[in-house]
């Protein structure tokens, strides 16, 4: 079941993490861990665009430094869930595999929240909880495309002025550049 009370949340979180930490203790992890993260933009995305549980997500908002939350800085999305009370009046967890998952699968009363980590800022705190609505979140994919966008034109005029340079040299003084 996916439902669960906030007690839960905690040990859940911190078996995880144990586990997660003692498969990635190799030196190439987080590079592993970041080329997994945009896989999708060499083309083998299966039309997903989402931000899936376990991904690396880019906080592009508001930053929160009490809670460690640094604007442009990347973080691992632990968890998703919707929380609100349940029929019992206790408070109920219900986990989601992704971040943009249909809002519209919300109960009525619930709120989104997501649990994100960052070795450099939570190393000593442990992951933190924020509302999606606080703060910007997008993928790593969707970071490392924006970026290729702005740098191939800027790159394509640096290429160009270069090249013009290369002949107007080779014109005025011979020879090969």
């Amino acid at each position: 079941s996916n439902i669960n009370t906030i007690d839960d949340d905690y040990e859940r979180s911190n078996t995880a993490k144990m586990e997660e930490t003692e498969n990635d203790d190799d030196r190439a992890g987080g590079l592993r861990k970041l080329m997994e993260s945009f896989s999708g933009i060499v083309g083998n995305s299966d039309g997903d665009d989402g931000m899936r549980v376990g991904s690396t997500v880019v906080v592009s908002g508001l930053s929160l430094p009490n809670l460690g939350i640094e604007d442009w800085q990347s973080y691992e999305l632990v968890s998703v869930y919707d929380q609100g009370i349940g029929d019992n009046g206790l408070p109920v967890k219900i986990y989601r595999q992704d971040l943009n998952e249909a809002r519209q699968t919300i109960p009525n009363g619930y709120k989104r929240y997501c649990t994100l980590y960052s070795e450099r800022y939570h190393k000593k705190s442990g992951p933190v909880v924020v509302s999606p609505d606080e703060i910007q979140l997008v993928s790593v994919k969707d970071e490392v495309k924006d970026s290729l966008l702005m740098a191939l034109p800027v790159f394509g005029f640096w290429t160009a002025l270069a090249v013009s340079f290369s002949n107007l040299y080779n014109e005025r003084y011979g020879g090969n550049f």
